[in-house]
């Protein structure tokens, strides 16, 4: 990147730029500067192009106050993003530093300093600058000097004012930790917190009085006596609930800090009014009863509310049985006409032998990378990512919760997961009802199913556990019968005994020692999480990965815990997801043996058929 002089960044006379002079946000600024930029470039002043779009530049970032890194890019497009400070160290800083007392408005010299003191923190004059700049910033867009573009129509205060002000309270404690707050914090603070106070501005407020007593600005006493008398406004006027709740919150956290109880429990009660006044803003039963669920969490963690929580939660089951009438079914059709005539004709002319072969690869083991790549495309076009879901039961109870897909700039790790899980539900679907059931009838249809046909296999399978034989021909018996109840039932909890029987052949038994030096078998949930990489040493990540989505994780059909558990009813064994577990354990069974096929299996069935 070239580096722009601080004599070219002086000869800007920004000062005389009337249009720079009334931005009120770096999004307008940013507009401005590059402008300038193209008037120069029109006519040929390079160095002043060169020193305009340098500034333009440093408008490109967005300022994010208390919240981790101090500035984020304004975009990022594959792998490709928007300046940052850091791009601007070294000797781009120096020479900002040097021209420093050229910048004008206070906007554009607040951004110049903060980025000097970003990036080299040696320099605190400049970064008193900085402050400085902030907190007249702020002053211009409480007197109207200045307005953002985006700031709401008939709104006394530009939130924006609050950020300026937030982040000179930061450079302020961070540069002159020991000295008191320059007057500019001061005299800035007591104009923002009056406003806010005497205005009843309760967003405002509440941001404001949460800086102030974190600061020292103000003393917790001081904000408690302050939040209670907004509060009590707030709910005489019957404002909305949501503002209420936070200036509930802060007042309790304010006599929390006093350690005051009795006021403090008081306002906790306040907060969860707010929160079941909210469930009169919404319509449907499914959003009051997250309402009644976010209350009862409230409380719960208060502590001292146990009648009311009781009485909420008859409540809340009372709303999730009314919630399950609101759900709907969405139907998709599909031709797999292509798909039965293409098993039909593969199984059809095919011995016993063959035909138990041939079902082993139905259905392909699910990537992850592919998995990942179709749920980051969804994401793109959902609008429905950028929030939270909530997965409930046939009785309406909330059994998970997914996040966002966002986590601070990043795609949130569980979100992604979830995606997967119900990515799979779908394929789950169409390997049944286009391949497993069409073959398995043809089969049934050809042969007389029984143990005999199956016990070859689980006495060669090193997937089958000594002694559990019997077992795993009679569920597949059962399986290839068409009964699912007896299937299901007798496969789906064999999975933790084959997992914790090839553990311990490859060397690491999944048994572990408590504390009153007992040892007992791990769950399918601790091997899972404690031996998860002994599982990809077995099996690969891929395979693993469908052995926790289709056993165990929530959300998803977490088959082990709903079986264990007594919650599974004949129509869940006659789900898409029990019959491909079904189908799943048997191929897990046969896989090992299909390179001594004829051998193993082939032979002996010939000789039992003889």
């Amino acid at each position: 990147m070239m580096v722009v002089s601080a004599q070219e960044l002086k000869s800007l006379a920004l000062d005389k730029n009337i249009a720079l002079q009334s931005c009120g946000d770096y999004f307008a600024l940013e507009r401005v500067l590059e402008e300038s930029a193209k008037s120069s470039e029109t006519a040929d002043d390079l160095p002043s192009a060169h020193a305009f779009r340098l500034l333009s530049h440093l408008c490109l970032f967005s300022l994010r106050t208390n919240d981790g890194d101090t500035f984020s890019p304004r975009f990022q497009i594959d792998g490709r993003r928007s300046p940052l400070p850091i791009d601007f160290a070294g000797e781009q800083t120096i020479q900002l530093a040097e021209a420093i007392s050229t910048f004008t408005p206070p906007l554009l010299l607040a951004r110049v300093a903060d980025t000097v003191w970003y990036n080299d923190r040696s320099r605190w004059q400049i970064a008193l600058v900085a402050v400085s700049a902030y907190c007249a910033c702020a002053n211009q867009l409480l007197s109207g000097t200045i307005r953002s573009q985006f700031s709401a129509p008939g709104n006394d205060i530009d939130f924006d004012a609050f950020t300026y002000f937030e982040r000179a309270l930061e450079i302020s404690a961070q540069a002159n930790r020991k000295a008191p707050f320059p007057i500019e914090i001061n005299e800035t603070f007591e104009l923002l917190y009056k406003k806010t106070r005497d205005s009843a501005e309760f967003v405002g407020f509440v941001r404001m009085a949460e800086m102030a007593a974190r600061s020292g600005l103000r003393t917790w006493e001081q904000v408690s006596v302050d939040a209670l008398g907004i509060a009590i406004e707030a709910d005489s006027r019957n404002l909305y609930p949501v503002f209420r709740q936070k200036i509930w919150e802060i007042a309790a956290t304010a006599f929390r800090r006093q350690k005051n109880k009795e006021q403090e429990q008081i306002c906790r009660g306040k907060v969860a009014d707010a929160m079941l006044a909210m469930r009169s803003c919404v319509s449907g039963a499914g959003a009051k009863a997250s309402w009644t669920m976010d209350a009862i969490g409230y409380l719960r963690d208060a502590g001292g509310f146990k009648v009311r929580i009781e009485e909420l939660t008859l409540e809340l089951r009372a709303l999730q049985v009314d919630a399950l009438e609101e759900m709907v079914t969405f139907e998709h059709s599909l031709d797999l006409t292509e798909e039965l005539d293409e098993v039909n004709k593969a199984f059809s002319e095919l011995s016993l032998s063959n035909a138990l072969r041939l079902f082993v690869g139905l259905a392909p083991t699910p990537k992850i990378g592919e998995l990942n790549e179709r749920a980051i495309k969804g994401q793109e076009s959902s609008f429905h990512s950028n929030f939270s879901s909530h997965q409930v039961d046939q009785q309406g109870k909330v059994i998970s919760i997914t996040p966002s897909a966002d986590e601070g700039g990043k795609l949130n790790p569980e979100w992604l997961k979830a995606q997967r899980s119900s990515n799979l539900s779908f394929e789950r679907k169409y390997y049944v009802s286009s391949r497993i059931e069409p073959a398995r009838r043809i089969f049934t249809e050809k042969f007389p199913v029984g143990t005999y046909c199956f016990d070859p296999i689980v006495e060669a399978s090193p997937f089958v556990p000594p002694g559990h034989e019997f077992i795993f021909s009679l569920g597949f018996s059962s399986f290839f019968q068409g009964d699912y109840v007896r299937a299901a039932h007798i496969l789906i909890p064999q999975l933790e005994a084959s997992l914790r029987y090839l553990l311990e052949v490859a060397g690491t038994p999944s048994d572990k020692i408590k504390a009153d030096l007992l040892q007992e078998d791990r769950s399918l949930s601790g091997i899972l999480t404690s031996m998860r990489h002994q599982l990809e040493q077995l099996f690969g990540p891929d395979l693993t990965e469908e052995i926790d989505l289709l056993f165990h994780h929530k959300p998803g059909p977490s088959l082990r815990h709903e079986m264990a558990h007594g919650k599974f009813t004949t129509g869940h064994c006659y789900h898409d997801d029990a019959i491909y577990a079904c189908w799943w354990m048997y191929r897990m069974t046969a896989t090992p043996l299909l390179l001594q096929w004829k051998e193993i299996v082939e032979d002996a069935l010939t000789r039992s058929e003889g």
